[in-house]
């Protein structure tokens, strides 16, 4: 029928709307810092963008499949199947962007063995790696509002992201570099970030922090300090020791403090085959 056409075509396009704001804010700051900074720094800046695309990766995966869940779960009105859905994925991404996030941040010195001519770009993933894991901690906040009968507010939040992005931009790059454009788009995340939160905790009633969520933070902060006083060695053999030393203090943590039911399950699957 020629109404549900229409309703179809809104909820595409908007949900599309949604789906451009990450690709803005990369190529906004892209543009800016080459704008302020010239081609040598634009070419620095890029390439620390994609170890925050790296942290964010298992969203894009999560938001396919949850979609469809989440939409009938509207159909039905099923207000605690979202909230649970919501609180769990919440959970989930930010325990493994939180171990990918450390994992990077930790290695970093590692890593500019290999290419140093990029280590002033290092406090460029710090900051765009913080604002992954603030996308990330939200769960399936965007999935629920874009399927929610208020998923036009979406092109609100591009706007509210745009004019921050671009404000933003416009303070810290000038005074901080490439640095000030990774500071820049934490300050445009976080802002959207909560703001969205807000509204989909007053309208749909969810929101995905539990007392879990604090626990994996401290978790996350506890993990890196304690890798911290590891010795550097040469930096093949740091890698693969350090970073061993973080999933196994991290997964740990995790499975005895039981942040994850999901976690835990597939850690006790992964005992019974190694028991046969």
């Amino acid at each position: 029928n020629k109404v549900q056409k229409i309703e179809m075509i809104s909820v595409g396009t908007f949900g599309l709307i949604a789906g451009i704001a990450p690709i803005l804010v990369s190529t906004v700051d892209t543009v800016m810092v080459f704008q302020y900074l010239g081609p040598d720094e634009t070419g620095v800046y890029a390439t620390m963008i994609f170890f925050s695309t790296v942290i964010i990766a298992p969203s894009k995966a999560l938001a396919r499949i949850g979609t469809p869940v989440i939409s009938d779960a509207w159909k039905d009105n099923n207000l605690i199947k979202i909230d649970e859905l919501h609180k769990r994925s919440g959970i989930n991404q930010l325990l493994f962007s939180g171990l990918v996030f450390i994992g990077i941040w930790a290695n970093m010195h590692n890593l500019f063995e290999i290419i140093p001519k990029y280590e002033e770009g290092k406090y460029v993933v710090f900051y765009l790696g913080l604002a992954s894991l603030a996308n990330m901690t939200l769960g399936m906040n965007q999935v629920i509002l874009t399927t929610s009968k208020y998923y036009k507010y979406q092109t609100l939040f591009v706007i509210i992201l745009s004019v921050s992005v671009i404000v933003a931009n416009d303070l810290f790059i000038p005074k901080y570099g490439i640095v000030g454009a990774a500071i820049a788009t934490l300050t445009a995340t976080l802002i959207v970030n909560i703001t969205k939160w807000f509204f989909v905790y007053v309208k749909l009633k969810t929101q995905p922090f539990t007392l879990k969520t604090f626990v994996l933070i401290l978790i996350i902060v506890t993990t890196y300090f304690v890798q911290y006083t590891i010795p550097k060695m040469y930096f093949i053999v740091d890698l693969i020791i350090r970073s061993l030393i973080i999933t196994t203090i991290f997964i740990g943590t995790c499975y005895i403090l039981k942040v994850s039911e999901d976690l835990n399950r597939q850690v006790k699957k992964i005992f019974t085959i190694l028991k046969k």
